[in-house]
């Protein structure tokens, strides 16, 4: 047991599974009726959605050992992703 939790991505896996866990007790704890909770609670989701994206891209997908362009292209775009969904979701709230 202790050779498969050294392996590295084994322990990516774990997060994500955790991550996982987070993201669906976080929704399934707020009430329909909370609209403020609601909404925070959906921010706290496409926050924790974007860390288990960029885990996938940095761990699964190899983009840690690429060369610097796309490294910086696979950080850049889930951030402006991010970025982007919380603008248009947020927006409403300041206008």
């Amino acid at each position: 047991m202790s050779t498969i939790i050294k392996r590295h991505v084994t322990l990516v896996w774990f997060s994500l599974v955790l991550l996982t866990f987070v993201a669906w007790f976080t929704a399934d704890t707020v009430t329909i009726t909370d609209v403020d909770t609601k909404r925070w609670a959906t921010v706290a989701i496409l926050v924790l959605a974007y860390f288990k994206v960029r885990l996938v891209i940095q761990h699964f997908m190899e983009a840690k050992h690429a060369q610097l362009p796309l490294r910086v292209l696979m950080e850049i775009w889930p951030l402006a992703t991010l970025i982007l969904m919380l603008t248009l979701y947020l927006l409403p709230l300041f206008t």
